[in-house]
């Protein structure tokens, strides 16, 4: 039913309500396949939980009523019709108010989500922002130990090197005493002679 008041919905279940329906006493609209509710059965409102009358507390209405109802308001006295009216405007009123409640309650928990799914996400960059900046550090520290290990390298080639000069110096002079040792040379020309070869190497 379409209307400037809108499609009416069930106050429990908030679908589109459609003829016939049960409403309340205090203008409530429901499904008629909640009569069998117990809240309703217990003659409580479901959507406000006030209590309802035994006798005018809950009755089937449709949205329109037949000719031959109709035929029942005449001879009822004009303010008898207005209190009737009045009546069935503040049941549509309160049901745009609900309407309206219900729909700012589904935003305000939409809001609610996208603000936590906000701060979630916020949490979850700053996570990862302070992960990157970690491992940002961890890089820079290798590359550090990476120019230490590097200087370490050189000083132990350098070291390396200066040993097989000496080597190289020492090998000469101590193959030419062998030699005088087998020639039967006495130690101490052996020793001077091994001096000079080491000099004449070393130039």
């Amino acid at each position: 039913m379409n209307t400037d008041y809108g499609d009416p919905l069930c106050n429990l279940c908030w679908e589109v309500i459609k003829e016939p329906y049960i409403v309340t006493s205090c203008n409530h609209a429901f499904c008629m396949k909640h009569e069998s509710d117990p809240r309703i059965q217990q003659s409580t409102c479901p959507g406000c939980g006030s209590h309802l009358p035994s006798k005018s507390g809950m009755q089937v209405a449709r949205f329109r009523v037949s000719k031959e109802d109709t035929r029942s308001l005449c001879g009822l006295h004009p303010d008898v019709v207005i209190e009737l009216a009045t009546k069935a405007l503040d049941f549509w009123s309160m049901q745009e108010r609900t309407r309206s409640d219900f729909f700012a309650l589904k935003w305000s928990e939409a809001k609610k989500n996208k603000d936590e799914q906000k701060q979630s996400f916020k949490i979850a960059h700053e996570g990862l922002a302070q992960e990157l900046l970690a491992e940002r550090q961890r890089v820079q520290q290798a590359d550090a130990r990476g120019d230490e290990l590097k200087q370490e390298l050189q000083l132990l080639e350098d070291k390396y090197t200066e040993e097989t000069r000496k080597h190289a110096r020492t090998v000469p002079a101590y193959s030419h005493g062998r030699s005088c040792s087998a020639l039967g040379v006495p130690a101490k020309l052996a020793v001077g002679s091994s001096r000079d070869v080491s000099l004449e190497s070393g130039q």
